[in-house]
């Protein structure tokens, strides 16, 4: 996809991170998104797709990665906030605080899958039924995707600078 392309699809937002769940987590409701790293987005761009993490390429963002249902299947992890009430947005945030990975430190960024990639997404209920809770996945947030994920079926790319004190802004 040509460069020009992309950057119409990116915001770049500095924030404060006692403003995250007033100001980014909006942008998130009624979305399916992938969470990663700066550093794992200028891979993705670089090959112009998100691939699955099954052969461990790229850092994981979450510690129970290694035992993760969607990274055994070779699926890549999603978030369906889709038609999620409120108290189940706050459990998955108090299970894995997707606003800001702690291994991510100051810049979050977050992939916003099209409509078009709905069909084909595995949904929660798929993990509970397979497993149980034999192997981690978060209940009725997390959700997968089977196949890469090219540049073209992402709507919009938000990358979050998240600083800590007033004027401290980091690079």
């Amino acid at each position: 996809m040509e460069r020009c392309k992309i950057s119409k699809k990116i915001t770049y937002i500095d924030i404060h991170s006692s403003r995250l769940e007033s100001d980014i987590l909006p942008l998130l409701k009624n979305e399916v998104f992938h969470v990663t790293s700066v550093e794992n987005l200028c891979q993705i761009l670089k090959d112009g797709k998100v691939i699955s993490n099954a052969d461990k390429k790229f850092k994981y963002s979450y510690s129970q990665s290694e035992n993760s249902y969607g990274r055994k299947r070779g699926y890549i992890c999603l978030f369906d906030l889709r038609n999620k009430e409120e108290d189940i947005i706050y459990d998955t945030l108090d299970k894995y605080y997707f606003l800001h990975p702690t291994q991510f430190q100051n810049k979050v960024v977050y992939l916003i899958l099209k409509k078009e990639l709905y069909c084909n997404l595995i949904e929660n209920g798929a993990a509970r039924t397979e497993v149980g809770y034999r192997e981690v996945y978060i209940p009725y947030t997390e959700a997968w995707y089977p196949d890469e994920i090219f540049l073209e079926n992402i709507k919009k790319i938000i990358i979050t600078r998240i600083y800590q004190w007033e004027g401290d802004y980091y690079i």
